[in-house]
């Protein structure tokens, strides 16, 4: 289950899990009480959510909490028992939806682990976050790679 308030972010994250051999999005949230409510009736094995999305929404679409990301995941992993949360902490950064992500780039989960950043496929993220049966917080970053598990640059 993917979870942003924008559309080309759940989008590209969607291209993310798709890469993943048996990778099904079952659902999309666009703020924090709605992926909350999805995850308690899809109960999916894993739920990818920005960790600034609104909590809500209030009138004209004007967000009233930008900190419920983090609110939403904590919820979901003690309500959804099963289910494993990847918090993104960069999403806000536009680096999804930015100009540098041409067609040759694609998107990888990247996380502080031994002391350096490592690129890890969504199946790794999945398994470590499964195993820890807590939020995992990572980042996304875009670049060309021939393999997962390298350091950054």
């Amino acid at each position: 289950m993917l979870a942003s308030e924008f559309p080309e972010v759940r989008q590209r994250l969607g291209g993310l899990v798709k890469k993943e051999t048996g990778g099904v999005v079952v659902g999309e949230a666009g703020n924090g009480i709605k992926a909350m409510t999805l995850a308690r009736h899809l109960r999916p094995d894993i739920v990818i959510m920005d960790s600034r999305l609104p909590y809500m929404e209030g009138l004209d679409t004007v967000s009233l909490s930008r900190m419920g990301g983090l609110d939403a995941a904590q919820s979901i992993s003690r309500e959804t028992k099963g289910t494993g949360v990847i918090l993104l902490g960069n999403l806000d950064t536009g680096i999804l939806a930015g100009p540098d992500l041409g067609p040759s780039r694609e998107v990888y989960i990247a996380k502080d682990m031994a002391g350096a950043r490592t690129l890890l496929s969504l199946q790794e993220v999945s398994d470590l976050v499964l195993q820890m049966s807590s939020v995992i917080f990572a980042n996304v970053e875009a670049r060309e790679l021939t393999s997962f598990s390298q350091p950054a640059a």
